[in-house]
């Protein structure tokens, strides 16, 4: 049982990396597209 609750904490930390890590990427996208911008 504790081990299908640590791979249970585990998926959803993994989730959650992925979700942060899509939304720096659009950050930084959009930070180059902004000084692209200004540079031009």
């Amino acid at each position: 049982m504790v081990g299908t609750l640590n791979l249970r904490e585990h998926t959803t930390q993994i989730s959650e990396t992925g979700g942060m890590a899509k939304a720096l990427n659009k950050r930084m996208k959009l930070g180059m597209l902004h000084t692209k911008a200004i540079v031009s």
